[in-house]
């Protein structure tokens, strides 16, 4: 007697184990997760991806130096493929289309934003140089 209830707490701890188990997955992959290569895709021709950049400088041959944080790395783009109104720390909204440059846009906003933390942290800056 005293076997079959050690038994059957141990098959429902078990239970309750693979059932946290379980939900830890689900919780981390999704319900398909990559049991189904949901995570793992490539970029098919149709696929439009936005990315965000910014213009680090000018090189010669009239080409950008255009930084992508989210891929930490740099990219070149000819002048041409730029908006006229281009110039150093313009933030763009990058659209690619099957790995390559489909259309860049300014993104005004982010623009405006990054320039007034700019600002903001040269200010506090001179104020801790000057105490």
């Amino acid at each position: 007697m005293k076997q079959e209830i050690k038994l059957a707490y141990f098959l429902q701890i078990l239970f309750l184990f693979s059932a946290i188990f379980l939900f830890l997955i689900i919780l981390e992959y999704g319900i398909f997760g990559t049991i189904l290569g949901s995570r793992d895709f490539e970029l098919d021709n149709e696929t439009e991806m936005t990315i965000i950049g910014v213009l680090d400088r000018w090189e010669s041959n009239h080409r950008a130096v255009v930084l992508i944080e989210e891929w930490k790395r740099e990219i070149i783009v000819p002048k041409r493929q730029l908006p006229s109104a281009s110039q150093v720390n313009t933030w763009f909204q990058i659209v690619m289309k099957a790995e390559a440059i489909e259309r860049i846009l300014i993104d005004y906003e982010k623009t405006r934003l990054e320039k007034e933390n700019s600002l903001e942290l040269k200010q506090c800056l001179s104020r801790l140089k000057k105490e």
